[in-house]
């Protein structure tokens, strides 16, 4: 079976969002958007005082560019552009209203005397133009012109070459897009792809470019980088328009978009799983310049206070050491002194520290001991100094292991019912990626030692430098000088810090209802998410050929991405999609035969035959000699067939499930958790039967997928998901789920 996307790609986002349309929220929509559009719509735009103030200074010699939108300018400073790109810029406050009225303005603005040089315009989903169009021709038209009026754009801009045009489409963050109606959500997707479709063909003109920056999970993915009426931040809309202008990123064109929606679909649905922690809780940190540098909702203690909702206090300190050099120097234990004390009247004004003392002792009647939390980063200046890491207790500030020793105790003896967490330093790229020895030590010796003070003071800890992966290949992603995390690390780290607290709650309600653990075999439960990189079944994926550290060290371990579009990433093995292999065939060591499938190639039954009955027992060392196998090693039902006798002979069993099409994805709940390993088998869904056409191996369940191991087209040996089996040009459907068998999760 091959399942790969064909045909126009307008086609195939038709038909996947025709399919999620419900008809009473299209309705309510439509009723809606249209009142508004008739209650507010302006009659003639020259009628603004605004706009013919900005028709007055584009006549000023000096004025070269101009910043207007649909969507409201109040976080934007039309000054940011003097400064990145060096040009006298006017920028009309207003927003515009509809596409009408965007042409309209757009024709005045440029023929004015003063020739403009560039033009920034930030874009929205017209729905008023939109809607109207579907007032007459029906639902199904209102998806094939979701603007008409970007067209006519498109001819001012051919009309104008002398001009560079810069649009920005709007870009609401990942929680406002969960909760917009289905209907609005799969509209504003599709006007994505159009504006990609029509504005990026180079080819036909070079003076546009097309900006899409809500793909970026560190800006979308973080709520408390919106304001309340949807609209970014200051912060975060000035930080966004500087990678835009300045450093031309986030650009949007046909060879990126179907990847970027897959990023905005992946964020969507970790909203909707976004667990809501006691927001009652207050989070302090302290820490160096990775903490102290950055006080927006863009730095790490920002990051948690959105995922979190809690109170969150950075009491950082760029430059700070845990260790004191001297009687004189400032280090983690001054600081901590300081806290515990209240003054903060000598630190420097430009420290977190200064604002997050008195922040914290203002409220300090009202916080609850038991919902308060310290966190502990510091070590990459100790490293970078060489500060000793180990000392005697006589002159344990003087050292790291010391001076963090000593931070604990005295937070502990203050607030002894707080909880405390240590977290490793970051990976840098800075002497030899931390491995040029500092008086005596590497920075993954101290990274070891916060590991062992977690253990040795009994606090929690967060491992940074491993958690992330970040190494010397992919720190150009996270890194943004060398050492400092950027507005992506800054996330990640963030972002790990809360999936922490949500596992700690998750372990602490599990003490509390006493509820009987699970006896786990080699990691193949599908909810220990620890686990889904290390089993046997992902190692045997792995061992095919598949390039798993590429895959991680671009980000996309996870995530969803089309089958065409991992083609060229160097993920996928040199084993392609063909009949010509069993298997079982193997070298004259006795290992699977990578070479004969790379020369052969698998199918679905081939790939879980070469899993179950060449992998785990030829390298893994497991027995799988008990378990029928298929008749045929490369036929789908005939591996459904075994895998039912497994059930007949007690080895494993079946798990229910339901499965219901919704916007051509399939929405799989299962009646209890799927082992890692289990077999899913599926049927045509054009031809629903119990004739298996498809067998999948289950790989676990993350971001909202339950993911697989396959072989299902071209690219061999993958990833793929049970919920994007209904797309592609022969449409799979669930019919059985077989755990795997009680032998191999024993072993």
């Amino acid at each position: 079976m091959k399942i790969q996307f064909k045909g126009n790609r307008k086609l195939l986002i038709l038909g996947a969002v025709i399919l999620t349309i419900l008809v009473l929220e299209a309705a309510v929509l439509i009723a809606l958007t249209v009142a508004y559009g008739k209650e507010h719509k302006r009659t003639n735009i020259q009628e603004s005082a605004k706009v013919q103030s900005v028709l007055s200074e584009i006549q000023s010699e000096e004025v070269k560019a101009l910043f207007f939108s649909m969507f409201s300018l109040d976080s934007y400073e039309v000054d940011d552009f003097i400064t990145y790109r060096g040009i006298n810029t006017v920028m009309l406050e207003e927003a515009l209203e509809s596409g009408e009225e965007v042409l309209e303005f757009l024709e005045l603005a440029l023929g004015q005397e003063q020739r403009l040089e560039a033009v920034y315009i930030g874009l929205s989903m017209d729905e008023s133009s939109s809607l109207k169009h579907a007032s007459g021709a029906g639902l199904a038209q209102m998806f094939t012109d979701v603007c008409k009026w970007d067209d006519a754009l498109l001819e001012i801009i051919k009309a104008n070459p002398q001009v560079y045009f810069h649009l920005i489409l709007e870009y609401p963050s990942a929680d406002d897009l969960a909760e917009m109606p289905e209907l609005k959500r799969a509209r504003l997707l599709k006007w994505y792809d159009d504006m990609s479709e029509l504005f990026t063909p180079q080819e036909a003109y070079s003076n546009v470019v097309l900006f899409l920056p809500g793909a970026e999970e560190w800006l979308s993915g973080n709520q408390a980088n919106y304001l309340e009426n949807g609209e970014p931040n200051q912060d975060a809309a000035r930080f966004a328009t500087k990678l835009m202008i300045c450093g031309y990123t986030y650009i949007l064109d046909e060879s990126n978009i179907l990847e970027k929606r897959q990023i905005i679909e992946g964020l969507v649905a970790q909203s909707r799983a976004h667990e809501t922690l006691d927001e009652e809780h207050t989070y302090v940190f302290f820490g160096d310049s990775v903490i102290g540098n950055y006080t927006d909702a863009m730095s790490i203690p920002g990051v948690v206070e959105g995922f979190t909702k809690a109170k969150v206090i950075n009491c950082g300190y760029g430059g700070l050491h845990a260790a004191k050099a001297d009687s004189e120097s400032l280090s983690l234990t001054d600081v901590v002194d300081a806290f515990l004390e209240g003054k903060y009247a000598h630190f420097e004004d430009d420290k977190p520290v200064k604002s997050g003392i008195p922040a914290f002792h203002e409220q300090l009647s009202g916080i609850n001991q038991e919902k308060l939390t310290f966190f502990i980063s510091i070590g990459l200046n100790d490293y970078m100094s060489g500060r000793p890491l180990t000392g005697n207790k006589a002159n344990k500030k003087f050292h790291y292991e010391g001076s963090v020793r000593y931070a604990v105790d005295k937070l502990r003896e203050a607030y002894p019912d707080s909880e405390i967490v240590l977290m490793t330093p970051n990976f840098i790229r800075l002497f030899e990626c931390g491995t040029e020895t500092h008086n005596g030590y590497v920075l993954e010796d101290l990274v070891a030692s916060v590991l062992e003070l977690s253990d040795e003071l009994g606090v929690k800890c967060i491992d940074v430098f491993h958690g992330l992966d970040i190494n010397a290949e992919n720190q150009e992603t996270y890194l943004a000088d060398l050492c400092h995390p950027n507005e992506f690390g800054r996330y990640k780290v963030g972002r790990l810090v809360y999936e922490h607290l949500v596992k700690w709650s998750h372990e602490e309600e599990t003490v509390e209802v006493s509820v009987e653990p699970k006896v786990e075999g080699y990691g193949v439960y599908a909810d220990a998410v620890e686990n889904l990189e290390n089993n046997i079944f992902f190692d045997s994926l792995v061992y095919t050929g598949y390039n798993i550290e590429k895959h991680r060290s671009d980000g996309l371990m996870w995530y969803y991405v089309l089958a065409a579009n991992k083609r060229g990433k160097g993920w996928l093995s040199d084993i392609t999609y063909n009949g010509g292999s069993d298997g079982y065939e193997i070298t004259e060591e006795g290992l699977p035969d990578i070479e004969f499938f790379e020369r052969n190639g698998l199918v679905c039954a081939s790939y879980a035959t070469y899993v179950y009955f060449n992998y785990l027992p030829n390298v893994a060392g497991v027995d799988t000699s008990e378990l029928t196998r298929p008749e045929k090693a490369y036929n789908a039902n005939d591996w459904y067939v075994a895998a039912k006798d497994w059930v007949e002979k007690g080895y494993s069993k079946m798990i229910d499930f339901e499965a219901s099409l919704k916007g051509g994805f399939i929405e799989f709940v299962e009646a209890e958790e799927i082992p890692i390993g289990s077999i899913i088998a599926f049927c045509d869904s054009r031809n629903k039967s119990d004739y298996c056409s498809h067998i999948v191996i289950y790989a676990g369940y993350e971001n909202n997928y339950h993911w697989v191991f396959h072989v299902g087209n071209e690219n061999g040996p993958e990833f793929c998901s049970v919920e994007r089996m209904h797309f592609g040009p022969d449409p799979q459907w669930p019919i059985a789920v077989i755990t795997t068998p009680e032998q191999v999760i024993q072993q």
